[in-house]
Protein backbone atom coordinates (compact mmCIF):
# COMPACT_ATOMS: atom_id res chain seq x y z
CA UNK A 1 0.00 0.00 0.00
CA UNK A 2 1.31 2.86 -1.07
CA UNK A 3 1.42 6.08 1.87
CA UNK A 4 -0.61 9.12 1.11
CA UNK A 5 1.39 12.04 -1.08
CA UNK A 6 0.40 15.63 -0.68
CA UNK A 7 1.35 17.74 -3.82
CA UNK A 8 1.90 21.20 -2.69
CA UNK A 9 3.07 24.46 -4.38
CA UNK A 10 6.69 25.77 -3.50
CA UNK A 11 5.27 29.10 -2.55
CA UNK A 12 2.72 27.67 -0.71
CA UNK A 13 5.11 25.25 1.10
CA UNK A 14 7.61 28.00 1.87
CA UNK A 15 5.03 30.16 3.38
CA UNK A 16 3.26 27.65 5.81
CA UNK A 17 6.19 24.89 6.40
CA UNK A 18 4.96 25.10 9.93
CA UNK A 19 1.69 23.25 9.33
CA UNK A 20 3.62 20.84 6.37
CA UNK A 21 6.13 20.08 9.62
CA UNK A 22 2.65 18.79 11.14
CA UNK A 23 1.28 16.65 7.91
CA UNK A 24 5.17 15.53 7.11
CA UNK A 25 4.97 13.47 10.38
CA UNK A 26 1.35 11.34 8.33
CA UNK A 27 2.30 11.79 4.97
CA UNK A 28 4.78 12.31 2.42
CA UNK A 29 4.98 15.68 0.33
CA UNK A 30 5.90 16.56 -2.85
CA UNK A 31 6.37 20.20 -3.32
CA UNK A 32 5.87 21.41 -7.51
CA UNK A 33 7.12 24.67 -9.13
CA UNK A 34 5.30 25.19 -12.42
CA UNK A 35 3.52 22.03 -12.59
CA UNK A 36 6.68 19.82 -11.83
CA UNK A 37 8.02 17.99 -8.84
CA UNK A 38 11.10 19.44 -7.45
CA UNK A 39 11.48 17.73 -3.55
CA UNK A 40 9.63 15.39 -1.85
CA UNK A 41 9.40 16.52 2.34
CA UNK A 42 9.78 13.57 4.25
CA UNK A 43 9.76 13.07 8.15
CA UNK A 44 12.61 12.70 10.36
CA UNK A 45 11.49 8.32 10.88
CA UNK A 46 11.37 8.07 7.16
CA UNK A 47 14.59 9.86 6.02
CA UNK A 48 16.23 7.35 9.04
CA UNK A 49 14.44 4.30 7.96
CA UNK A 50 15.99 5.11 4.24
CA UNK A 51 19.07 5.80 5.33
CA UNK A 52 19.49 2.17 6.61
CA UNK A 53 17.60 0.52 3.64
CA UNK A 54 21.04 2.47 2.26
CA UNK A 55 23.24 1.09 4.09
CA UNK A 56 22.57 -2.20 3.96
CA UNK A 57 22.55 -2.38 0.04
CA UNK A 58 25.34 -4.18 -1.40
CA UNK A 59 28.30 -1.93 -3.22
CA UNK A 60 29.52 -2.39 -6.62
CA UNK A 61 32.74 -1.34 -7.55
CA UNK A 62 35.08 -0.71 -10.54
CA UNK A 63 38.51 -1.94 -10.57
CA UNK A 64 39.92 1.68 -10.06
CA UNK A 65 36.81 1.80 -7.14
CA UNK A 66 37.86 -1.16 -5.49
CA UNK A 67 39.31 -1.10 -2.18
CA UNK A 68 42.48 -2.32 -1.63
CA UNK A 69 41.93 -4.63 1.20
CA UNK A 70 39.19 -6.17 -1.14
CA UNK A 71 41.54 -6.65 -4.14
CA UNK A 72 44.52 -8.10 -2.29
CA UNK A 73 42.23 -10.44 -0.42
CA UNK A 74 40.36 -11.67 -4.02
CA UNK A 75 44.08 -11.60 -5.79
CA UNK A 76 45.19 -14.09 -2.80
CA UNK A 77 41.50 -16.25 -2.66
CA UNK A 78 42.12 -19.74 -3.63
CA UNK A 79 38.97 -22.30 -5.06
CA UNK A 80 38.07 -24.99 -3.31
CA UNK A 81 39.97 -27.88 -4.92
CA UNK A 82 36.54 -29.22 -5.63
CA UNK A 83 36.57 -27.30 -8.65
CA UNK A 84 40.41 -28.53 -9.78
CA UNK A 85 38.56 -29.79 -13.13
CA UNK A 86 37.24 -25.94 -14.20
CA UNK A 87 40.85 -24.86 -14.21
CA UNK A 88 41.97 -27.61 -16.53
CA UNK A 89 39.30 -26.87 -18.73
CA UNK A 90 40.71 -23.60 -18.70
CA UNK A 91 44.31 -24.76 -19.82
CA UNK A 92 43.02 -27.19 -22.88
Amino acid sequence: MEEPVQIIQATKFANNIGKYNMDVQSETIQVTSHGHPVAYYISAREFEAIQEIRKSLRKSYTLDTLPYEDLKAMSEAKMDSRHDYLNALLEE
